[in-house]
């Protein structure tokens, strides 16, 4: 009998376990399922709730495209046509659209442009999502919108040329895409050519007319696409870095243009206080340069009559201190800080060739808007310069850092803007960082002739040669330049033995080119670069910043209609 109880007690217990066992299972499965379930209501909701701040956005974009840009409408009716418009689009449920342009600029009803944060709110407790994007209405022009971008009206122009394997993070447009997997340098003994891997390319690519894919391997297999096959597969992972081909497509969108000529003169007739404007049809003759050079002098005379001592004057910080404001001068003029430190805090007109030169640990500071109708030299010496407000450059521009022992040190001079420049002539820029004042700030140059950026870092090596799990951060490396680049003409870029790492983008309207390596190199490996460049971080990398429309907002130029551009959403 006691066997048998024995036996029985065992019994209940094991189908006790089992049953336990069984409990247990079902509630971890049936928990696990509604965990399931609650997570898909969740991206549910964040994806519903994006389709529908998208459908508003473009409710909110196919109106206000049309909204023509009267400067006289600025103070009264411009605000009311965009407050009706929103007004309407709350009809959409859980929609809040919130004006934050003065987050940005304090002279909003100055301007155009503003800065909203559109929200919805979608799902039910306690999966309630808020999604929200920043929507930016601006008449800028297009090419802030890229990475890297060589455009033109004309068939002739816009050809981007991408030799070698830079990184592109954002998008890209050109009338004629280039890609070869070979960069192209220059050094003691001449141009030169070097084999590569292809480029990177992380963003939309909008060719206009065809892309041309070269491999140096095999010059026969060139392929020559016209923009009427895009989108298409026929082109080959195997023309992108690790083989990650980007979306390649043929954009109908309208691109808005600068129109340098009249932004310049808008630009230049704003920073003299003119009221009678400055016309010429050929800004680039004698005769206007002449006509210009009189006017400005009519202009500035009553307001700081200068005294012509010698025929270049240094401006030290005592003179500057003891100089009316604005300071005006109808020759050419120096400011060095070997004295001192020089903090220019008034704007000042020069009517000539102005150099502005930082050395023996002396900073200098520019403040206020600067109007030079001559040449504008800035030169450094392992000595900083910080410049704000806006800049106008009737003739040659050029920046400029002290040359350091490659591999010995690495580049110190350093240029810091929050600043936008209009410089009719030639752009030059060479051995020196270019960093915002503070992490919003940049430097926006618009250049009418040549751009020339050279010398960058030249011959450093990487901290960390091999590349991180994000290819495109390099974060532990070089600053960034922190600048966005445009010029009406050509710019060629060579970051072979150079080192470019620039946030923010590069445009030509004529022709861009840039070109790349990967990983160390030094004067003596150019031709015979590192055997492996796969998995090495790239000497050129362009990573877009669209900041630049609302950190730059009340300087740059004005199209003649506006743009609604989108930032990334954010979910909460």
């Amino acid at each position: 009998m006691n066997e048998k109880g024995s036996s029985l007690l065992v019994v209940l217990i094991t189908v006790s376990v089992f049953m336990i066992l069984g409990v247990s299972l079902l509630t971890v499965a049936l928990g696990g399922t509604m965990r399931t379930q609650i997570q898909l209501e969740r991206y549910e909701n964040i994806y519903e709730g994006k389709e529908q701040l998208d459908f508003i956005i473009a409710r909110f974009k196919e109106q206000v495209v049309d909204i023509p840009l009267k400067a006289e409408d600025l103070s009264f009716t411009y605000q009311q046509t965009l407050d009706n418009i929103l007004k309407d689009l709350e009809d959409y449920p859980s929609f809040e659209a919130n004006d934050i342009t003065h987050l940005y600029t304090d002279e909003k009803h100055e301007l155009f442009t503003r800065i909203y944060e559109f929200s919805v709110v979608y799902g039910e407790a306690p999966n309630i999502k808020t999604i929200k994007k920043r929507v930016i209405l601006s008449p800028a022009p297009s090419f802030l919108d890229y990475a890297l971008g060589s455009y033109s009206n004309s068939e002739e122009e816009g050809t981007l040329n991408i030799h070698g394997s830079p990184n592109v993070d954002g998008d890209v447009i050109a009338n004629q895409l280039y890609i070869k997997n070979e960069a192209e340098y220059i050094d003691a003994n001449g141009p030169g050519k070097t084999p590569t891997p292809y480029v990177a390319l992380n963003g939309n690519v909008d060719v206009q007319k065809n892309i041309l894919l070269h491999n140096r391997y095999s010059p026969s297999e060139t392929i020559d696409i016209p923009s009427e096959w895009l989108p298409t597969d026929m082109i080959l992972p195997s023309f992108f870095y690790q083989s990650e081909k980007p979306d390649i497509l043929s954009s109908n969108d309208e691109f808005i243009h600068v129109d340098f000529n009249q932004t310049y003169l808008r630009v230049l007739n704003e920073q003299l206080s003119i009221v009678d404007p400055i016309v010429t049809s050929d800004l680039t003759s004698e005769t206007s340069l002449m006509h210009i050079r009189e006017k400005v002098k009519v202009l500035t005379e009553s307001l700081s009559p200068p005294e012509l001592i010698e025929d270049r004057l240094l401006l030290d910080q005592e003179t500057i201190n003891n100089t009316p404001s604005p300071i005006v001068y109808h020759h050419p003029v120096a400011i060095h800080s070997a004295l001192g430190p020089v903090e220019l805090d008034k704007e000042m007109v020069i009517n000539g060739d102005l150099t502005i030169t930082a050395a023996l640990n002396n900073p200098i500071s520019i403040k206020k808007s600067l109007v030079v109708i001559g040449d504008l030299t800035i030169e450094m010496s392992d000595t900083p310069i910080d410049i704000s407000g806006t800049v106008v450059v009737h003739g040659n521009l050029n920046i400029k850092g002290n040359e350091e022992d490659p591999g010995i040190a690495a580049e110190n001079d350093t240029i810091k803007f929050d600043s936008v420049i209009y410089a009719f002539g030639e752009s030059y820029i060479a051995n020196t960082n270019i960093d915002g004042i503070d992490q919003m700030k940049q430097l926006v140059l618009f250049s009418n002739g040549p751009l020339t950026i050279t010398r960058i870092n030249e011959f450093d090596e990487f901290n960390f040669e091999q590349e991180n799990e994000n290819i495109y951060d390099l974060s532990n490396e070089s600053k960034p330049l922190k600048a966005f680049f445009y010029t009406e003409d050509i710019a060629t870029l060579y970051g072979v033995g150079s080192m470019f790492h620039i946030n923010g983008g590069l445009f030509a309207k004529k022709e861009l080119t840039v070109n790349a390596v990967r990983g160390n190199i030094g004067r003596s490996t150019i031709v015979t670069p590192t055997p492996v460049q796969e998995g090495k971080k790239t000497r050129f990398q362009v990573v877009h910043d669209p900041n630049v429309l609302v950190s730059q907002v009340a300087r740059l130029p004005v199209a003649d209609r506006l743009r609604v551009i989108v930032d990334d959403a954010t979910v909460r």
